[in-house]
């Protein structure tokens, strides 16, 4: 790990080590969460003395589970797509079980992230939680029916998905969304009741500054459901003058898409 870390830094990138920690369960969530950003890993795997690029995965088929608490995207991943110098590329190697892999077996994986990045996942993985309590202003799902999904995208990104969708948003988070001035890298956080994450919907969205500090408490750009919106203007030293709620006109949507603008899913038949 420490070799490839120092091949990171001088290829110029900034290169953040992730170890398995024993009782951690975001570990895997942050994994996902990367490689959904497009970001692909370097990847440990102790018991077999090996390593691999992590580059893909594959969902699970949508399936009513009927589980209850809070679940993560990474609950619904069936297998990852590592790059291995031990067999020929892709191999598909699934989550749990298979030969000679298991996607579990990762314990320590290295993210080479951009310049700018400061806010890494664990940071986001414990602020999704918390924007439940949020929720008497922008209403989220019932919190042990909600799936999360985050992922990093870009400023550019977030608008040109809106633009593509405007008949989805109110005219009014429209335009907050195009004059926001959002830092260049952002956390984009989904909330999915099991029924929109089969047909790839969500019910509500967080914006989260990827540039902020990982101790800054409340890094958000905005938070919206298809009512409500909660919007801050991150460059208002004043927390209260920076921030205001927008009651938004119900489009007749049953939630939003689902946003892919870094792996895109393939088309199956």
């Amino acid at each position: 790990m420490s070799h490839a870390e120092r091949v990171f830094q001088v290829a110029g990138t900034y290169p953040v080590p992730v170890p398995l920690r024993a009782n951690d369960p975001s570990f895997y969530r942050q994994l996902g969460a990367y490689l959904e950003s497009g970001l692909p890993l370097f990847a440990a795997m102790s018991k077999h003395r090996h390593a691999v690029a992590v580059v893909g995965y594959e969902w699970r088929a949508p399936a009513s589970t009927q589980l209850k608490g809070v679940r993560y995207a990474w609950d619904q991943v069936q297998a990852l797509a590592f790059v291995d110098d031990n067999n020929l590329p892709y191999l598909r190697v699934p989550v749990n079980g298979g030969n000679p892999y298991s996607a579990t077996d990762i314990d320590a994986f290295i993210v080479a992230l951009p310049e700018k990045v400061h806010y890494p996942a664990d940071a986001v993985d414990s602020l999704a939680q918390t924007l439940f309590k949020l929720a008497p202003v922008v209403a989220l799902p019932p919190e042990d029916e909600t799936i999360i999904r985050y992922f990093m995208s870009t400023g550019a990104d977030l608008r040109c998905f809106v633009r593509e969708r405007e008949s989805e948003f109110d005219p009014k988070l429209v335009a907050t969304i195009m004059s926001l001035p959002f830092a260049q890298y952002i956390w984009v956080v989904e909330f999915a009741t099991e029924t929109q994450w089969a047909v790839q919907q969500v019910a509500a969205r967080a914006v989260i500054d990827a540039t902020a500090s990982f101790l800054e408490v409340m890094p958000l750009w905005l938070m919206h459901n298809r009512k409500q919106a909660l919007v801050f203007d991150r460059r208002s030293l004043d927390p209260n003058s920076g921030s205001w709620a927008l009651q938004l006109a119900d489009t007749g949507q049953a939630g939003f898409t689902r946003m892919h603008r870094n792996l895109r899913p393939t088309r199956t038949k």
